[in-house]
């Protein structure tokens, strides 16, 4: 079962939309620093070959973070497994190969969602400011919030 209710919302979301809950939180919420983290050591060889384009994704979508590393990591892992499991079910269809496949799939969907990969999951990441932007908005857009203008 999944959690229930809304999703819980920055500070920086919560000042645009005026909710005095902002406030209560101001210098509890750690900032992210905003860039690319690089590979830990322990990831395997084939999660190797999807970390640059899953970071290259995050850094486009202005939401990547040197903290995002493990999640980044799980992710590359999760699609290297998915990998394997398709490979191994179309050389040998068996009910065994289908349970992995299917398993490994899951694991798949539930990193596309927690990094922001799918476009419905695009919209609920946080857009992660570098020092010195203009932006008006923690989602890297002009906010529809801003009466100024």
């Amino acid at each position: 079962m999944g959690s229930r209710g809304a999703k819980r919302q920055t500070s920086a979301a919560l000042r645009l939309s005026g909710s005095p809950k902002a406030r209560s939180r101001e210098g509890v919420e750690v900032e992210a620093q905003p860039g690319a983290p690089d590979p830990p050591k322990w990831l395997s060889k084939d999660a190797r070959k999807h970390w640059a384009g899953a970071v290259e994704q995050l850094v486009g979508m202005e939401s990547c973070a040197k903290s995002d590393q493990a999640g980044i990591a799980m992710f590359c892992e999760s699609l290297s497994e998915f990998v394997r499991a398709r490979d191994e079910f179309i050389a040998d269809p068996s009910k065994d190969a289908l349970h992995r496949l299917n398993s490994a799939e899951g694991r798949l969907r539930w990193w596309i969602a927690s990094m922001g990969f799918s476009p419905a999951d695009q919209a609920r990441v946080d857009r992660i400011e570098s020092k010195g932007s203009k932006l008006d908005s923690p989602f890297g857009r002009k906010s529809s919030l801003n009466t100024n203008g």
